[in-house]
């Protein structure tokens, strides 16, 4: 397959158009299958190199769906089924994700950063601990304001669970989003999050005493 969609050579695309490369002799009239029964090709170009390039209608969403051809040379002799190709095409993009900021300190001293204080993503944590929960075997992508965050460390914790490590943020509001792609390419909506991260102190306090009796 030409267009073998994210990931090449795992034969698992989103593309429903398949292009097909076949090695065969020159000169003969090219039959397709799907999973044993014929199918008509939008086109099939024989490149006299030995070679055809074979261009799919549209195929239904599927899940290992075998490919095999056979050619016909101009005596009318048929050759044998090729071997299978398997392929599975997968159209549908993931669901819109979820995530939840791990470390969110609240106004309270969350030394341990473990989210236990309320959410309310206002942080003094500079590098940001986020947990995702969308398709498993995905590819998640951050994004700061619409820039891709390159660095940022991403692990899938448990099928579907994604543990997100930001790279360091300046103190302000982060317009963070998220998204997941599959194995096929598609990539899902995605889920946003504003973040405000407050990593300043406040100066410190004066005090004095006013009610001083016996002078000022």
């Amino acid at each position: 397959v030409v267009e073998d969609t994210n990931i090449t050579d795992d034969d698992i695309t989103s593309d429903n158009t398949l292009t097909l490369t076949v090695a065969g002799e020159s000169g003969a009239t090219l039959t397709l299958l799907q999973d044993d029964t014929e199918i008509v090709p939008v086109s099939v170009t024989d490149n006299e190199d030995g070679t055809y390039t074979v261009v799919t209608d549209v195929i239904s969403d599927v899940s290992g769906s075998s490919l095999s051809v056979t050619l016909t040379d101009t005596a009318g002799n048929v050759s044998e089924v090729s071997d299978s190709y398997v392929v599975t095409v997968d159209t549908v993009a993931p669901g819109t994700p979820t995530v939840v900021l791990l470390n969110d300190s609240h106004n309270h001293a969350d030394e341990a950063g473990d989210g236990s204080s309320e959410s309310d993503n206002l942080t003094k944590f500079d590098v940001l601990q986020l947990e995702l929960t969308g398709e498993p075997g995905g590819a998640v992508a951050v994004y700061d304001g619409g820039a891709a965050m390159a660095d940022a460390i991403i692990e899938e914790a448990s099928p579907g669970v994604y543990s997100v490590t930001t790279v360091s943020l300046a103190d302000g509001q982060h317009d963070l989003s998220f998204t997941v792609m599959d194995t096929a390419g598609n990539i899902s909506p995605a889920a946003e999050l504003s973040v405000t991260v407050d990593t300043a102190a406040p100066v410190a306090p004066s005090i004095g005493l006013v009610n001083d009796t016996l002078g000022d």
